[in-house]
């Protein structure tokens, strides 16, 4: 199950089903949905209802981890998920409402998911696709160790097309919290 994480403005929880209208409202921005590959646009609360139950029962399976984010005035500003992938690798992704872009709060989430990850899941491989521009993220990740290991051109259902992305790859996680200054 995933945990609830606290970063020092931010409430990191696993998503309700009452949460469909306010991720709906976050993932239904095209600078949003442009950033990830798995979503349409528009993003509905349908959309967002039928979400939250997939990744409920991700994690009632033990194989996925998803948090909504709550920020400091307790609104939904978005989300960061851990998917596995068939390697026994990870994929990460992260949303945040344009709104609340720019104030580190990606980082703080991240930042909070990745040492949770490292107590608990310390051997796990991160892997992160970025789109090319979507430049904010890459600085993000790289902020946080994440090293770029190529690209490719990655399909969004959003976008309605491939375009070019960065791949970035993160080791396993023992010694993160150590290694933080």
């Amino acid at each position: 199950m995933t945990p609830v994480l606290l970063t020092e403005e931010l409430l990191l929880r696993p998503f309700e089903h009452e949460d469909a209208a306010a991720f709906a409202a976050v993932m239904n921005h095209e600078s949003v949905a442009f950033g990830v590959c798995a979503e349409p646009l528009p993003f509905t609360p349908l959309h967002a209802a039928a979400r939250i139950l997939m990744i409920r029962a991700a994690e009632m399976q033990g194989r996925d981890l998803a948090w909504a984010i709550e920020g400091p005035d307790g609104e939904l500003i978005g989300m960061v998920a851990v998917r596995a992938l068939p390697s026994g690798a990870a994929d990460l992704g992260f949303a945040i409402h344009p709104d609340w872009q720019g104030r580190g709060h990606a980082r703080a989430a991240l930042s909070a998911v990745l040492d949770w990850l490292a107590a608990n899941r310390p051997q796990l491989r991160l892997a992160v696709e970025v789109f090319e521009d979507q430049p904010a993220a890459a600085v993000v990740l790289e902020k946080l160790g994440f090293v770029c290991t190529g690209g490719g051109p990655r399909f969004s259902i959003a976008r309605e097309r491939a375009d070019a992305a960065l791949s970035y790859t993160r080791p396993a996680l023992a010694g993160r919290a150590l290694a933080q200054a």
